[in-house]
């Protein structure tokens, strides 16, 4: 599944896009996604650091509960920027890599 967020000359704020996860009761290990910013402006040199991976644990027991991942801030330009940021919530246990 491939989905494309576009940012316009002008235009502020973080944009948000939907990632559809199916749950099934099949044992699997951990799976991995991919999140690529392309394209960046003048500005904003980013390098080596247009790839990030997210990581998705699977976790077959109990319940499941959603949680909100996405991006927030002011992403400047120069020394004064940010690149890429998550804001996780939910009263559950996370973990880390």
């Amino acid at each position: 599944m491939d989905t494309l967020l576009n940012r316009y000359d002008g235009e502020l704020g973080h944009k948000t896009a939907a990632i559809i996860l199916i749950d099934d009761s099949q044992l699997k290990f951990n799976e991995r996604i991919g999140l690529v910013l392309s394209e960046p402006s003048e500005n904003t040199p980013l390098g080596d650091l247009s790839n990030a991976e997210a990581l998705i644990y699977d976790d077959d027991g109990g319940s499941r509960y959603m949680i909100n991942i996405s991006t927030r801030g002011y992403v400047g330009f120069r020394d004064d920027r940010m690149i890429f940021g998550f804001v996780i919530t939910g009263n559950r246990a996370k973990q880390g890599a």
